[in-house]
């Protein structure tokens, strides 16, 4: 069986464009007939309605914007013309300022905070006590917190003695070394790890490819690429190859790979299909985004 993916169309119609901007004329013309008449008003009036209205009017015009480029229902357009401040506070709370939202920032801020505190007790540990142990912590806590480059600094000092070749390191000097744009180093360690077993399997080696892809060998990082397109399995490397032959200007076998994709997990069971549930958005996210 095939999947078709369904593409979402544009709410938005000439018609209902039309109007809405004929709306924003008329409150226009509105609102310059009423500064007409404030010429009128004492000095004192004036200086207070100036302060007051200017912010309304522009967290009006703000949220009008918003309402086209969000592609929300035309009823804010007259709830936000007619009601300015109140229309305007109304449709941000109920668009904007819900729960979740709050929730990620918390969670953003949060997470922030314990990475820097982890990061700060890790530096401690590592100054009383220089092991490859503690390296490797503090590389693997700067590496989550997005410090590429002092993650990738950290593991390179591990690599001495016993470590030279250890695999796990390995892996991490690629992720690392990608992010950092080191694409010669990750091209070296990818030929040292080809032959193990772990590698093969691993999201790691996806690097590999597209570091061989950044250096101009496309016949290489399609191989590798190919070695990791496994039926039923490797999902996320699979998603990476269709990014790939996207990036080449394969869009059609792009395509081709992420039906593949959908229809497999589809063709799973309830349980695993629930455990898959991430990979298929991801799918679809892409598929659409490429049919575009």
């Amino acid at each position: 069986m095939t999947f078709r993916f369904k593409v979402k169309k544009s709410k938005w119609k000439t018609e209902q464009f039309l109007n809405a901007f004929r709306l924003i004329l008329i409150f226009l013309s509105i609102y310059r007939g009423f500064l007409s008449i404030s010429t009128c008003w004492s000095s004192l009036k004036n200086l207070y309605m100036i302060r007051f209205y200017s912010p309304v009017f522009l967290l009006q015009l703000f949220c009008l914007y918003l309402v086209f480029s969000k592609g929300h229902e035309s009823k804010w357009y007259l709830i936000i013309l007619f009601f300015p401040l109140i229309g305007s506070l109304i449709y941000l709370y109920v668009h904007f300022y819900n729960r979740k939202n709050i929730d990620n920032i918390t969670e953003e801020v949060k997470t922030a905070l314990v990475s820097n505190y982890k990061i700060s007790e890790l530096e401690k540990q590592l100054a009383f006590s220089d092991t490859v142990a503690n390296k490797m912590a503090l590389a693997d806590e700067h590496l989550a917190a997005g410090n590429n480059q002092q993650a990738y600094d950290l593991y390179q000092s591990c690599q001495t003695g016993i470590y030279s070749d250890d695999t796990a390191l390995l892996l991490k000097l690629i992720k690392s070394g990608f992010l950092v744009e080191d694409y010669e180093t990750v091209i070296r360690h990818g030929i040292f790890l080809e032959p193990n077993k772990e590698f093969s399997n691993a999201i790691e080696k996806t690097y590999y490819a597209w570091a061989l892809h950044f250096k101009g060998d496309e016949a290489k990082a399609l191989e590798v690429f190919t070695e990791m397109d496994v039926q039923f399995s490797h999902y996320a490397q699979r998603i990476e190859f269709a990014r790939y032959l996207q990036k080449t200007e394969e869009k059609e076998k792009a395509m081709e790979k992420l039906t593949e994709l959908y229809n497999e997990i589809e063709s799973m069971d309830r349980h695993e299909k629930r455990m898959k549930k991430g990979m298929q958005r991801k799918v679809q996210e892409l598929y659409m985004d490429y049919n575009k």
